[in-house]
C-alpha cells in the first residue's frame, strides 16, 4: 500500500516508527559513550550560555529603560552583570566547575561516611551492640567519596556512559519490538 503512496506519508510514517526511533537513539547512546569525557565539560558550557542571555537581556534592558518615565532599578545592572560574568566563567572555563562539583560531592560522601562511623562509636561507647559490619557501608562511602576526589574526570564522565548505554539498550528494544510486534503497530496506527 505504501509503494503507491505520497512521498511525505512515506516519511512520516518512517519518522513516527520504531527503527527511526531506534536509529536516533542507537545514534546518541554510541556519541554520547565516545564523548562521555566530554560531557561534564560540554553541559556545563551550555549552562554558562544559559546565564550569558539573562544577563546580556537584564543589562540591555536596564539601560534601554533609561529612556522611560520609570526606569528600572539599578540593581538590575548589577544582577545582569553578575549573571553574565557568572555565565562567562562557565563557558570560559568549565572545567573549573566540573572539579568544584565533584569535590563538593566527594567532600559530602566522607562527611557522610565519617558521621555514620562516629555516631556508630558512640552508640556502641553507650552500651549498644554494634557488630563489625554495621561499619562498613559508612567506610565504603567515605572510600567513594576520597576515589570521587582523586579521580573526579572518570567520575564526572560515569553518568553520561550510563545514560549511552541506556539509549542503546532502548535502541535495541525498539528494534526487537518492530521485528517482533509488526502487526500490533499496524493496528495501532490505523
Amino acid at each position: 500500500i505504501l509503494i503507491f503512496a505520497p512521498s511525505h506519508i512515506i516519511m512520516k510514517n518512517f519518522l513516527q516508527g520504531r527503527f527511526f526511533r531506534a536509529v536516533c537513539a542507537l545514534t546518541l547512546g554510541v556519541l554520547i559513550i565516545i564523548y562521555s569525557d566530554m560531557m561534564p565539560t560540554w553541559l556545563v558550557q551550555a549552562v554558562g550560555v544559559g546565564f550569558l542571555f539573562p544577563g546580556l537581556y537584564a543589562i540591555v534592558s536596564y539601560f534601554l529603560s533609561k529612556k522611560d518615565a520609570a526606569p528600572l532599578p539599578p540593581l538590575l545592572v548589577y544582577t545582569g552583570l553578575g549573571t553574565l560574568l557568572l555565565g562567562l566563567v562557565m563557558f570560559l572555563h568549565p572545567e573549573l566547575f566540573v572539579r568544584l562539583i565533584m569535590n563538593i560531592v566527594a567532600v559530602m560522601m566522607m562527611l557522610g561516611g565519617t558521621m555514620q562511623i562516629y555516631a556508630l562509636s558512640v552508640a556502641r561507647k553507650r552500651g549498644a551492640v554494634v557488630k563489625f559490619p554495621l561499619y562498613i557501608l559508612p567506610f565504603l562511602i567515605f572510600c567513594a567519596g576520597l576515589f570521587v576526589l582523586i579521580y573526579y574526570r572518570e567520575v564526572a564522565s560515569l553518568p553520561f556512559i550510563l545514560l549511552g548505554i541506556a539509549c542503546m539498550l532502548y535502541a535495541l528494544q525498539e528494534c526487537w519490538l518492530a521485528l517482533s510486534l509488526p502487526k500490533a503497530d499496524k493496528a495501532l496506527t490505523h
